[in-house]
């Protein structure tokens, strides 16, 4: 909503946005292009730790730069010093690159080759029916930039990274109400 009620469009939140194309104020049927949006996939920020209810405030503001920060609930301050982020508190930079990505409506893939630990951050909704591994093992997506997919590599190194759309809810109810049609 605060992207909405912000005028004008938040720089920092539409490039995060991976926004390429924004309606031109002139023609509504026109659209204009935007040089500085983002990938989809990105890491190395700075973690940013917030009150929940302060992160959407943070990032409309024009001091927010999602290629150097991300912005987490302070709840998670804890959950990533354990994954070893101690790091991503830090202005110091890492080498790292994100490579191969591949991107579909239920699953999006890549791979990260990183000096040290680090947060990849994915410009898509979170929720909790997407499905994260890292190297094939089932790791905890976090919530970054207020509803937006945070994955955690804690290991230096080239890792791959899979994320699955897997909605067991949307399943059971499709089961039922095939049955219930039967």
């Amino acid at each position: 909503i605060a992207l909405y009620q912000a005028s004008p469009l938040p720089t920092g939140l539409a490039d995060f946005m991976a926004i390429s194309q924004v309606t031109s104020p002139d023609d509504i049927f026109e659209m204009q292009p935007r040089q500085s949006h983002m990938p989809l996939i990105t890491a190395g920020q700075t973690s940013v730790f917030a009150e929940t209810d302060a992160i959407p405030g943070l990032l409309v503001q024009p001091s927010f730069n999602p290629r150097e920060q991300a912005v987490f609930s302070r709840d998670l301050q804890e959950q990533l010093q354990s994954f070893g982020l101690k790091r991503a508190n830090t202005a110091a930079k890492i080498e790292l690159r994100i490579l191969n990505p591949q991107v579909a409506n239920h699953r999006i893939e890549f791979e990260v080759d990183t000096e040290s630990p680090t947060l990849a951050l994915i410009a898509r909704s979170h929720y909790p029916a997407w499905k994260l591994r890292v190297d094939g093992q089932r790791v905890p997506l976090l919530r970054a930039n207020h509803n937006f997919m945070a994955v955690p590599i804690t290991d230096p190194g080239r890792h791959r990274i899979t994320l699955v759309y897997e909605d067991n809810q949307f399943l059971t109810g499709l089961a039922i109400s095939g049955l219930t049609l039967l």
